[in-house]
């Protein structure tokens, strides 16, 4: 068995940011072994969108997911720990598989890159948009990244609500992918929702596909003088019978 571990979150890589797995090989006995003749392949994920003819006589795209090898390189685990890269240099949706040499699969890993210029972005349901939040805890005061993945090229309108619109950021994108930055009111804490409405180009192809999409993910927003900063400090062993500080 191979088990991983991420040193951070695999939903919301950013684009060209650095992004590692631990990966150890176990046997039976629960005890680390090596593993040779491995090999180690990354598939991109892609939705595509077939136009079809309905039984109602209508047109519509319909979607299905295509998957394309996109890296395959040989892998040798030692007995223990080994530690590798996630490429990031591209966003869109992928999984890292260890295969052996009967193409076996005996990991597998999905993550998602996001990010700025994505034109071969594609969505898993028509005029769907994609919201993904930079982080999901905020300072008032401090700005959070959306990052926004469209059926289409056009503009929108990125907004911060609660029960009414506390701040917005209009944008244009020639692309089917991009990132707007929002700026948090230092007077605001609690939960708000970060909604994003897109409304398709003139200019773009996608004529088929609703003209409006949107998106909505909720942030909490920390108030620093409401958080309590402090340290605990134990010990590592204690014994009966013995006083502890």
């Amino acid at each position: 068995m191979i088990g991983w571990k991420a040193d951070g979150d695999l939903e919301s890589i950013a684009k060209n940011s650095g992004r590692a797995l631990t990966l150890v090989a176990v046997g039976r006995d629960v005890k680390p072994l090596a593993l040779d003749n491995l090999r180690r392949r990354i598939i991109e994920i892609r939705q595509v969108s077939v136009l079809t003819k309905l039984a109602n006589g209508n047109y519509a795209y319909v979607s299905t997911a295509k998957e394309r090898p996109m890296l395959e390189e040989s892998l040798a685990l030692p007995a223990g720990v080994l530690q590798v890269t996630l490429p990031t240099n591209k966003a869109g949706r992928f999984r890292m598989e260890i295969i052996d040499s009967d193409s076996v699969v005996h990991c597998a890993v999905p993550f998602q890159i996001v990010g700025k210029g994505d034109e071969s972005a594609t969505l898993d349901r028509e005029a769907e948009l994609n919201l993904q939040l930079s982080k999901s805890e905020v300072m008032p005061g401090e700005e959070i990244e959306v990052y926004l993945t469209a059926p289409y090229s056009g503009a929108g309108l990125v907004t911060l609500e609660r029960d009414k619109g506390i701040t917005s950021q209009w944008f244009t994108t020639a692309t089917k992918g991009t990132s707007v930055r929002l700026k948090i009111p230092t007077a605001a804490e609690g939960t708000y929702y970060i909604n994003a409405a897109f409304v398709r180009g003139t200019s773009a192809p996608e004529v088929f596909h609703s003209p409006l999409s949107y998106a909505a993910a909720p942030v909490h927003l920390i108030a620093a003088r409401k958080k309590l900063a402090f340290q605990l400090g134990t010990p590592r062993e204690v014994r009966p019978g013995t006083a502890t500080k």
